[in-house]
């Protein structure tokens, strides 16, 4: 099963507001969450294989789950 551009695009968009409106942490640990999405979204958008795209997106999240809080 592979993943067209519009499907991967609607994946990331849905995570993306997710995390930026769910949240248990409003603060994200002081990762800036908007920058860090559009930064990494043609890289994580641009992985055909859902595997990749997948993990991409797994390696966003735990830069906000893994980051030392600050203030």
């Amino acid at each position: 099963m592979t993943l067209t551009l519009e499907e991967r695009t609607k994946i990331f968009d849905k995570v993306y507001r997710l995390v930026e409106t769910k949240h248990f942490n409003p603060a994200m640990n002081g990762v800036d969450w908007n920058a860090l999405a559009q930064s990494r979204r043609d890289q994580i958008l641009a992985c055909a294989e859902p595997e990749a795209f997948e993990k991409e997106v797994q390696l966003s999240l735990i830069h906000i789950w893994n980051a030392p809080q600050r203030r």
